[in-house]
């Protein structure tokens, strides 16, 4: 320590020494200047005793610490249940508004409160648990009656909860489900106990109290190894092999306070799937470093080249096969392209089956569930682009709706559930239009009419040969709208448009006799084959 010190006072006397005419600071007149290497040396060390003492000596009051790291463990707690949110697991998340965490969805309240100690362990005796925290959960058991979502009482803890001696709670953390059958136990007798103590007079019914608790979890995560599990969890909203940094929770912390700030108006402290979209944009931006968009990238890579792979072996019996693997080629060297100029195919899926720019549920799925929705996709592309020709060109500044430019021909590709016939179809893609933004809509039109592709197992039993949709476009453009228009117009020029769409069928079993017909003798009967198909 001496020497890095006096290699520190050599740079400053003779930074020093140098400057004839100075106003010095009060510090290196009183403390440095004038005075010797050792004079200075022990006036260094002192103040190094005295830090050092400050930070060995047993602190006579923990409480602002405490709370610092509860603050901190809570935020943490918040973001893993924000990724859930942008996950598609809930639709809503309020932060400190009636309790610590409030999640909930069609089906589901969750009601969490968040708990910290600076022990590693406790025993239920030494904590509040059924003197005061599990009656501030179950208390809003009442504000939601007469709502059909499931309720459920989680207590989140930095340390474990253990039995004492007299009284048994270890049961509750693995009640995962919500909905474990609990008996009336130590702990059930204590917290009625203390219910009526304190005055919660609506607990002291046994079976409401028993129902409440079948309810109830307790979960522990320790501070320490929480941390790496949510830069864990952050990593994999972009991919399998992106981690998330310290640096990305730091972001998510400030989000949180921002929400935070304004107890008295609830909506802004409410995060739903728009605004957790929107922190995922936003995260994306940190996470697109070149390192992490390599990642990326290369993952989308792998993907398309696993896919060219498997068109090549379902063709290679053809008579045709040399002029389709010349036409595969090109279809592989222009979806690289595209992967290159910014898109993803996480995203890609996402825009084909969710309407969203990217979304967790594929950014984090099984291999084999996201192959299944690239092979639909490509299947179809590549049998487009083999029977029209052209360029395959993907539209990523449409954020909902997955847009492709086939040669002159514009495309959406909207992916139907099998219960969906095109009836349904129809209805869900004007349902998603009618939320598109002004520029979005005017992209769909730009050049000639938009050709509507239904694709996946929805039942085509009765899709007709011709089909063509109306679309009316009337909104009022904003002055940004205006400025992206790109032609000089006067605002509110622009009057009621109709748009045709032709609707068109790519369900699975149109792709399956495009490629039972890859017999055909001639690539000018294929072709038609495929365009007959397909309602050319």
């Amino acid at each position: 320590m001496k020497a890095v010190q006096e290699d520190l006072i050599d740079k400053i006397i003779e930074t020093k020494a140098h400057m004839t005419k100075v106003n010095s600071d009060s510090f290196f007149d009183e403390k440095i200047k004038g005075k010797s290497k050792d004079e200075i040396c022990e006036f260094l060390k002192v103040n190094d005793d005295i830090v050092e003492l400050l930070l060995s000596e047993e602190t006579k009051d923990d409480g602002g610490i405490i709370a610092l790291s509860g603050f901190y463990f809570q935020f943490l707690v918040s973001i893993e249940y924000l990724i859930e949110l942008i996950n598609g697991e809930w639709d809503y998340l309020l932060i400190d508004h009636h309790q610590d965490i409030i999640v909930l969805n069609s089906k589901r309240i969750r009601i969490i409160q968040v708990k910290t100690k600076n022990v590693p362990y406790a025993d239920v005796s030494d904590t509040g648990t059924y003197n005061d925290w599990v009656q501030k959960l179950f208390i809003l058991d009442k504000m939601f009656e007469g709502y059909e979502q499931k309720r459920e009482f989680e207590l989140v803890t930095n340390f474990i909860i253990k039995n004492s001696p007299t009284v048994e709670v270890e049961i509750y953390r693995g009640n995962d489900s919500f909905d474990m059958v609990i008996q009336k136990n130590s702990f059930f007798d204590k917290v009625k106990g203390f219910s009526e103590a304190k005055g919660y007079s609506n607990l002291l019914d046994e079976a409401y109290l028993q129902e409440l608790l079948s309810k109830f979890k307790i979960t522990s995560n320790d501070t320490k190894g929480y941390v790496p599990k949510i830069t864990s969890m952050i990593g994999s909203l972009f991919g399998e092999r992106i981690n998330g940094t310290k640096e990305d929770i730091d972001y998510l912390i400030g989000y949180i306070c921002s929400v935070c700030y304004y107890p008295e108006y609830p909506s802004i402290q409410l995060i739903d799937k728009e605004k957790g979209e929107r922190i995922y944009e936003e995260l994306s931006k940190r996470v697109g470093s070149e390192v992490r968009d390599y990642v990326k990238n290369e993952d989308s890579l792998e993907k398309i080249n696993n896919y060219i792979e498997y068109l090549h072996s379902a063709v290679n019996d053809s008579p045709l096969y040399n002029q389709l693997s010349t036409c595969i080629s090109e279809f592989e060297s222009e979806l690289k392209e595209n992967i290159r100029n910014s898109n993803n195919i996480y995203g890609i899926v996402s825009r084909f089956t969710e309407r969203v720019n990217s979304s967790y549920k594929y950014r984090i799925s099984k291999k084999d569930f996201i192959d299944e929705y690239i092979k639909e996709l490509l299947d179809l592309t590549f049998f487009i682009k083999f029977s029209s020709g052209g360029k395959v060109t993907l539209d990523y500044e449409n954020r909902k709706l997955l847009l492709k430019v086939i040669g002159n021909n514009k495309y959406n590709f909207f992916n139907l559930r099998d219960i969906d016939n095109h009836i349904t179809g129809v209805s869900k893609f004007i349902e998603i239009f009618k939320g598109c933004k002004f520029e979005e809509k005017r992209l769909l039109f730009d050049r000639n009419e938009l050709n509507l592709i239904f694709s996946g197992s929805f039942d085509d039993e009765d899709f007709p040969n011709e089909y063509i949709i109306e679309l009316d476009c009337d909104d009022n453009p904003t002055e940004e709208d205006m400025k992206a228009i790109g032609v000089r117009v006067e605002h509110g020029s622009i009057a009621k448009v109709t748009h045709k769409v032709q609707v068109k069928n790519g369900s699975n079993n149109v792709k399956t006799k495009f490629f039972r017909k890859r017999m055909l003798p001639t690539i000018e009967e294929y072709r038609e084959h495929i365009k007959g198909q397909i309602g050319w």
